[in-house]
């Protein structure tokens, strides 16, 4: 049998693949080392030896083309057809036998532009109607839409770089900063429609100083006023003394120089300077100690949240999150997960603030996508409810042999209805 089977005779391993009768068995072997001819193979000996019934076996494969091609092939080789369908053509069925009908399926299910684009209408919806989504996307683009890091947690001015390079630290207005922190201070002007330049040159000349033009970090268009932040931490010695550090590649002293004479410069020119550190983002209380310096002098005029969406469009930010959120939400409903569990998986892998601020954007998302689903179901809702009717015993499973194809794809619900069956 196993000489003719195939077209060429199995080798030692596929026939012991194929004889191993185990609870469960796991065949690995390498693309083109004739998987499906196994799995066409196991098929037809459970039935030619006897062992099951046709009825008995179920295969089961991930998408539709290999389902027919194993299908096909089965019949082929045995001459009686056995059941192969898709996990999703599965749940269907168990649905409609538990049900005595078959629900509705939502139209993005098999469309995934259309799924996409339900998304993105969700989270505009949600952004425009609930302050508190709006609050949460708005903070994932200032403050955690890149992977937030400092100076400090770099050993060498290069590795720094190499990571202000990767991260692409864009402003809302548009232009690159050098630093994550600059990023919140550029972020909280464009909310507060603050308008002010980047790194502009300094508004009057500055000859004889040997130095390369002075460019300070911001300066507000409407009031003149110039915003230097600067790298530096504090630490309280013994004595009650207060100590400047910088990151570990920087000369403190030459640091420490060149924030004295931007000082002295805006000193002797009558030029109002704010200043922020890096020790206020470090205390929680950057764009607190910003806010409370800039009071006296300027006058906030936030953007409307529709504004500042349409912004976010403009910069292709929105198309990438919405595919996040899309991608998460489907495995979020195929592992059967909570918020809470979410939540708990940040904290083991120490995502702190940048998780928490996703979740809650993601939590209103999806509760909304539940609640436009309506009676329709999506493949994820398939699964699940096919395989609670299995584990609670309102479907009666006829099959005692179940063959998976690519079962490295398996997720945690198709588990469990395989499982329960």
């Amino acid at each position: 049998f196993f000489d003719s089977v195939e077209s060429n005779p199995l080798t030692p391993e596929q026939r012991l693949a194929i004889v191993v009768d185990e609870d469960a068995t796991l065949v690995l072997a390498g693309a083109g080392s004739g998987k499906t001819s196994v799995i066409t193979a196991k098929a037809a000996y459970l039935m030619k030896a006897g062992i099951r019934k046709p009825e008995e076996i179920l295969l089961l494969a991930f998408a539709r083309g290999a389902a027919q091609e194993i299908s096909a092939r089965i019949e082929e080789r045995c001459g009686a057809p056995v059941e192969v369908k898709t996990f999703h053509a599965l749940a269907y069925h168990i649905i409609g036998v538990v049900d005595g009908s078959k629900p509705a399926l939502a139209p993005h299910a098999t469309d995934d532009v259309a799924f996409l684009a339900l998304i993105r209408k969700i989270l505009k919806d949600l952004v425009g109607a609930q302050p508190a989504v709006y609050r949460a996307t708005i903070d994932w683009f200032a403050q955690f839409f890149v992977v937030p890091q400092s100076p400090w947690d770099f050993k060498t001015r290069h590795a720094y770089y190499t990571y202000i390079e990767k991260q692409d630290l864009r402003t809302l207005q548009g232009e690159r900063v050098k630093s994550y922190e600059e990023l919140l201070i550029a972020n909280w002007l464009y909310e507060k429609g603050i308008a002010y330049a980047y790194e502009p040159l300094y508004e009057l000349p500055l000859k004889g100083t040997g130095r390369r033009i002075y460019t300070p970090d911001f300066r507000l268009t409407d009031s003149g006023i110039y915003i230097e932040h600067f790298g530096v931490r504090r630490k309280c010695m013994a004595d009650g003394t207060e100590h400047l550090m910088t990151a570990p590649y920087i000369d403190r002293d030459a640091y420490l120089a060149d924030m004295e004479w931007k000082r002295g410069v805006h000193a002797t020119h009558g030029t109002v300077l704010i200043e922020t550190f890096s020790y206020d983002r470090q205390e929680g209380r950057l764009l607190q100690a910003l806010e409370e310096k800039l009071a006296p002098h300027v006058t906030y005029n936030p953007r409307r949240p529709e504004t500042i969406f349409n912004r976010l469009i403009e910069l292709n930010r929105i198309d990438s999150f919405t595919r996040l959120l899309g991608t998460f939400l489907r495995k979020y409903k195929n592992g059967g997960y909570s918020i809470q569990d979410c939540e708990n998986k940040a904290r083991a892998l120490k995502a702190g603030r940048r998780a928490k601020a996703f979740l809650n954007i993601f939590e209103p998302v999806y509760q909304e996508y539940q609640k436009r689903l309506g009676k329709r179901i999506d493949f994820e809702d398939m699964i699940l409810r096919a395989a609670h009717y299995a584990e609670i015993g309102r479907y009666d499973s006829p099959f005692h042999h179940i063959l998976v194809d690519e079962f490295q794809d398996i997720s945690q619900s198709r588990a469990r209805l395989i499982k329960a069956l």
